[in-house]
């Protein structure tokens, strides 16, 4: 990836193929730049925006879902990928703050999505003290007018044991708790990203099945 961002390799799908790491024979991964002026050079420059076109061009010929997690850094390169994504995914939090944090983000990124039907909210570390889903709407609705869809998925609910994953070489969740693995499927159902779990046969529920890899093997500590 750094190759591509300094222009020492091209952009193509052989490159593209030797440059994805396997997690399972369903599932690869493709790793940000190893350097950091390269990653700062792919998100900040406009350069990377059509670094990053032409590798999500050919990454949706080579694969059915390509999942994209831009780690909360917004520039001209994950701009655009928000603009060009089918679904647009954000998590928050339940607090106050996390609250005018959203409404916030909200006049930014609605001129990105444009088309607030694309758009999705997880809450994230659900305690049931503070802000719920509910809470959460009524206050934003009547100021963005985003309709029913961006708040259908369900919480994801404080889980201690699932919160050490981060550099465990596992996942959340495979570290998970059950109510934590069942919002996780729910909100994977809802995007259209697995059959409905009880629709699934007996060889997608296997431990073979692309879903239960992807979830429970992490690559170099982070979460597939």
């Amino acid at each position: 990836v750094s190759g591509w961002v300094n222009g020492s390799k091209d952009i193509t799908r052989e490159t593209v193929s030797d440059a994805l790491i396997p997690v399972s024979n369903e599932v690869s991964v493709l790793m940000p730049p190893e350097g950091m002026a390269e990653a700062m050079d792919l998100v900040c420059h406009t350069d990377g925006m059509t670094i990053c076109q032409r590798v999500l061009d050919i990454a949706r010929i080579l694969n059915d879902v390509v999942l994209i997690d831009t780690g909360g850094r917004i520039g001209p390169a994950t701009g655009s990928l928000m603009r060009l994504a089918d679904e647009t995914v954000i998590v928050i939090d339940d607090t106050v703050l996390g609250l005018t944090a959203l409404d916030l983000f909200l006049n930014y990124i609605k001129f990105l999505v444009l088309e607030t039907e694309r758009l999705s909210f997880v809450v994230n570390g659900y305690s049931g003290l503070l802000l719920g889903v509910p809470q959460i709407e009524a206050e934003l609705e009547p100021a963005h007018h985003l309709g029913p869809r961006p708040w259908r998925l369900p919480p994801v609910p404080v889980d201690p044991r699932a919160s050490n994953w981060p550099g465990s070489g596992k996942t959340l969740y495979s570290m998970g708790q059950r109510p934590t693995r069942a919002a996780l499927e729910q909100i994977a159902v809802e995007l259209g990203l697995i059959s409905h779990l009880d629709s699934m046969s007996a060889d997608q529920k296997t431990s073979g099945s692309w879903w239960n890899r992807l979830l429970t093997k992490g690559v170099d500590g982070g979460e597939s």
